[in-house]
């Protein structure tokens, strides 16, 4: 339920029909990888949504580190980009939650090279 102007919304996703409009765009055009922006919150659908389409999208694109989080909490293991601000704060949050980053700063890029983590970035 979304609360706005103080009286209540309701948004209902029929997962079927998302489906079916996901298989429709993968005949029509035919890339190798089929990305989903979900960010803010999947446009205030509800992330949980991500657990439905697993199996049809390959990567979850996002620009904001909340959607990550939430993004992590309904799933593990389905591939996210992440084109937001990049900190020292949630660096190390991004890295665990095995997230892709596009980096546009080379002063960031240089930053997370310098960490002191025990995997290796390439």
């Amino acid at each position: 339920m979304v609360n706005n102007m103080n009286y209540p919304n309701y948004i209902f996703i029929n997962i079927n029909n998302l489906k079916n409009n996901i298989n429709y765009l993968k005949k029509e055009y035919n890339y190798q990888y089929y990305i989903l922006d979900v960010s803010n919150n999947a446009f205030n659908h509800g992330i949980y949504i991500v657990n439905y389409l697993q199996e049809l999208i390959d990567y979850l694109y996002v620009s904001n580190f909340a959607d990550v989080l939430l993004i992590r909490k309904y799933n593990q293991e389905i591939p996210i980009i992440y084109n937001g601000l990049i900190n020292k704060d949630n660096i190390y949050d991004l890295i665990l939650h095995n997230v892709i980053l596009i980096i546009k700063q080379k002063h960031i890029l240089d930053s997370i090279l310098n960490l002191k983590i025990k995997d290796k970035i390439d």
